[in-house]
């Protein structure tokens, strides 16, 4: 005697439905979080090893530069330190996206401008045939310079002052993947999403 085939209860279609979309479900990536990062001190790079003349905490040395979620245009490699010479930490893949949360600049080598005409550094005012520190491009056509102690940022145009030697300085940029792992980009460039401007 055959049986009819009865109609399934709803529960076990909707229960069939989210087996089958379980794989799917599974290779959603999670977003990159900043939860329990360590706040950018000095105190705490000097204990990643990092050294040099001037650390420049939170800088974003280009036009429209900006921390956040970033995507990466290439594969690109993340360092475990802000380091040269340091180990990988991983590898990001063309398309992954990652928290780029802060950064700094480390200057190695000041950099050295004469000055053209009369300017004011911090509170100092500077005569012309002076000689002042560069420490970093700090974006939109200006520097950052030193000159006795204190800090400003100029245009080293040819007409307030002239570069006549090259600093030597180096952008770390603090990231953390969307698997949780720490990281860090030397130099980066070509991030969607780290310039405001695009």
């Amino acid at each position: 005697m055959c049986h009819e085939d009865r109609p399934r209860p709803v529960i076990h279609r909707l229960l069939a439905c989210f087996i089958l979309a379980l794989p799917c479900c599974t290779n959603v990536t999670p977003e990159p979080s900043d939860t329990n990062l360590e706040p950018l001190t000095l105190e705490y790079l000097r204990t990643l090893g990092v050294d040099g003349d001037h650390i420049d905490i939170g800088a974003c040395p280009f036009e429209g530069c900006t921390y956040g979620v970033w995507t990466a245009r290439q594969d690109t490699n993340a360092n475990n330190r802000p380091v040269v010479g340091s180990r990988s930490a991983f590898t990001l893949r063309k398309g992954e996206r990652i928290l780029a949360d802060s950064g700094f600049v480390v200057t190695r080598k000041a950099g050295e401008a004469v000055v053209k005409n009369p300017i004011v550094i911090g509170t100092h005012a500077v005569e012309a045939g002076a000689y002042i520190e560069i420490l970093h491009y700090a974006g939109e056509g200006f520097s950052l310079v030193r000159h006795e102690g204190e800090l400003d940022k100029i245009e080293i145009d040819g007409v307030s002052a002239n570069k006549i030697a090259e600093e030597d300085s180096i952008w770390w940029v603090r990231c953390r993947n969307s698997q949780g792992a720490l990281g860090w980009l030397k130099d980066p460039r070509g991030f969607e999403g780290s310039d405001a401007i695009g």
